[in-house]
């Protein structure tokens, strides 16, 4: 096969869809584990038919990081996010989980996961070996909060036995179309393939629509906000947006008539016999009916082609492009992201994880079993290769990309609030609540949802603006304070500074002028001293004198001679 690459129409979320049917098992710990062999990483998705795909992955990341261990765990699409939901308020939740847009914001905003942005630029993770524009929907307010999973769109799905006995080719199945007023191609079909118990199609004057034992198309009804699986396609073709703005709409258009006559059309599809009644259909799932052979259409998701389409298949399935409406053939086209839990214990171990399985080397691994389209170009590449040598056609899901009619549903905040609300809301029209009325109480109070949101997040962000303006203020004021104070203690040393100078000069003048009176006196004292000596060594030459001149008087007396006598000179 010739290696192509899907291009993407713009930022593509996903809001509540019924994705795999799958096994629960919701029993194991939660968050990151440290044991004597290492690290374990708790990922979780929904898709069984994905996890042992993912647990090749976890083996080879295990071998190239002896260290970490993955420890998978799969739970059902609605349990998996009632499950989810707890365990991220409880603070308990796995270190990596598989996410959509349609709960991105709200997870950024309660800070339940982590931002990337960092994580990826360090490790070098390079959006060019993703399908346009898929990377972009784990990307918000310039960061970037998960990695590309895989994508997927819309395709009709039918049973090919049914559609043959009914006179449909392939080709004629490619070309149906759509309108709300009488239904078009797609509703001739359908009333064609809807059979009572006698046998009678839906278009036999005798059809007996309270006895049908295979209906034309299986409506999804419980599908959140976006009606992925069914009424957002047919929605989208007859000119329906979801709101003011892709990301984060501030007013919705569930009230617009362009759904209003979508969801009636369907409804009647229920009047008509020619689909099942609500409270039957709850009892039924879509993959179980189909398989059964109670109904000969639906639309479904290329996530499913391998379940319908394999080898397993329990009868003969394909896939057509989805009608074309009013403004053309729809299709959503979501895409699919891994992210780490803020509350990880092992944030580097998880990333390293979420950063394996966006790579090409587990990306082409999952692609070569062709169960779905993974995010990277080449394990789109490989998964179609891989679905061609098992004869099957996805060209249902590829063209409708190729011939760019996909449409971005729309990322929303509060999106659990808005989901259930609207979900609710489809329902009650699906069990005969009147459309219009129904669906403009639904869009009033989405607004309303939305509107509160913003005032008080508006609020919100006043107060801490106030908040922070006081805190400022007040760190002035003390700044101030203090370099006054700084000011009059410099101002103190200054003068003190002074003072001591002023001090050490006086000091040292009068250390001078006492060394100077110290020279004085002892020169004074010295001339006295001299003096006093002088007269002293006077008065003892004069007493010698005498002395002498006695002693000569004596010794003459005595008759001595006077040479003899010893004299001082």
């Amino acid at each position: 096969m010739k290696p192509r690459t899907i291009a993407s129409v713009g930022l593509a979320a996903l809001m509540t869809a019924s994705l795999a049917a799958c096994n629960a098992n919701t029993s194991s710990t939660t968050g990151g584990e440290s044991g004597a062999e290492g690290v374990t990483i708790n990922y979780w998705l929904w898709d069984d038919r994905q996890a042992p795909l993912y647990q090749q992955c976890a083996d080879d990341f295990h071998a190239a990081n002896p260290g970490i261990t993955v420890k998978i765990t799969q739970t059902a699409w609605g349990q998996y996010w009632e499950t989810l939901t707890t365990q991220l308020a409880a603070g308990n939740a796995p270190d990596v989980f598989t996410n959509h847009s349609a709960h991105l914001l709200q997870f950024i905003d309660n800070n339940q996961i982590m931002d990337l942005t960092e994580m990826a630029k360090k490790a070098g993770v390079d959006d060019s070996i993703y399908q346009p524009g898929l990377a972009d929907l784990s990307k918000y307010d310039g960061k970037r909060y998960g990695l590309p999973k895989d994508w997927d769109t819309e395709g009709l799905l039918y049973d090919t036995a049914v559609a043959t006995e009914a006179g449909y080719s392939k080709e004629d199945m490619a070309e149906l179309t759509w309108n709300p007023t009488d239904g078009g191609t797609f509703e001739q079909f359908i009333a064609k393939t809807t059979v009572d118990a006698n046998g009678k199609n839906g278009l036999d004057p005798d059809f007996d629509k309270s006895n049908v034992v295979r209906y034309g198309f299986y409506p999804e009804w419980a599908d959140g906000a976006i009606g992925q699986n069914g009424w957002g396609n047919l929605a989208a073709s007859n000119g329906f947006t979801y709101g003011d703005r892709n990301v984060a709409p501030t007013k919705f258009n569930y009230s617009d008539q362009s759904l209003v006559d979508t969801v009636t059309w369907i409804h009647g599809l229920i009047d008509k016999g020619y689909a099942p009644k609500y409270d039957q259909q709850s009892t039924l799932g879509t993959e179980a009916t189909m398989n059964a052979g109670i109904a000969a259409s639906t639309i479904q998701g290329s996530f499913t082609a391998s379940g319908y389409l394999g080898k397993d298949a329990q009868r003969a399935f394909a896939f057509a492009p989805l009608p074309k409406g009013p403004i053309g053939r729809r299709s959503a086209m979501n895409g699919l992201h891994d992210v780490v839990w803020s509350g990880t214990t092992h944030p580097d171990e998880a990333f390293k994880w979420v950063a394996y399985m966006g790579s090409e080397a587990c990306q082409v691994k999952v692609g070569e079993s062709g169960v779905i389209f993974p995010a990277a170009t080449k394990g789109t590449e490989a998964s179609l290769k891989a679905r061609e040598a098992q004869g099957q056609d996805n060209s249902a899901f590829t063209s409708v990309v190729e011939n760019k009619e996909t449409f971005p549903v729309p990322v929303l905040a509060h999106g659990d609030e808005v989901n259930t609300l609207i979900e609710d809301a489809i329902k009650a029209i699906a069990d005969g609540a009147d459309a219009k009325s129904t669906l403009e109480a639904a869009k009033t109070k989405a607004d309303q949802i939305v509107s509160a949101a913003r005032e008080e997040a508006e609020r919100t962000t006043s107060r801490a603006d106030a908040e922070a303006e006081a805190t400022l203020a007040q760190a002035r004021a003390d700044a101030e304070a203090a370099l006054a104070d700084a000011q009059a203690q410099a101002d103190r040393l200054v003068s003190t500074e002074n003072i001591v100078r002023m001090a050490e000069d006086r000091a040292r003048e009068i250390v001078a002028d006492a060394r100077r009176e110290e020279a004085n006196l002892r020169e004074g004292a010295d001339d006295y001293v001299a003096q006093s000596l002088g007269e002293l060594a006077g008065l003892i030459s004069d007493l010698q004198r005498r002395t002498d001149a006695g002693r000569r008087t004596i010794a003459e007396r005595r008759g001595v001679d006077v040479t003899d006598v010893e004299l001082h000179d």
